[in-house]
């Protein structure tokens, strides 16, 4: 596994925006987009602390970030994200 930095922050339109190693993780990265492919949750961006897809997302792209596209499939607990309703 490699040492990663992620950072969060509220934009000024309230949207949640992630930074790995200093740079924006934004829904046209590489890495957001490969993590589309591999469960498509949320496709307009991250998100956290929420009851939506979002962190679903997040949760995947992150673990991509720190393994390899099969690791992270096979590690990720879910298909579909849980409703915590």
């Amino acid at each position: 596994m490699t040492g990663r930095s992620f950072r969060g922050e509220r934009a000024q339109d309230g949207r949640g925006r992630v930074h790995l190693d200093g740079e924006l993780l934004a829904p046209e990265s590489r890495l957001w987009e490969t993590s589309l492919c591999l469960r498509n949750h949320s496709p307009s961006g991250p998100e956290w602390g929420s009851h939506g897809t979002g962190p679903a997302q997040l949760a995947i792209t992150m673990l991509m970030a720190v393994t390899d596209t099969d690791e992270a499939e096979r590690y990720y607990p879910c298909s579909a994200p849980v409703s915590w309703r």
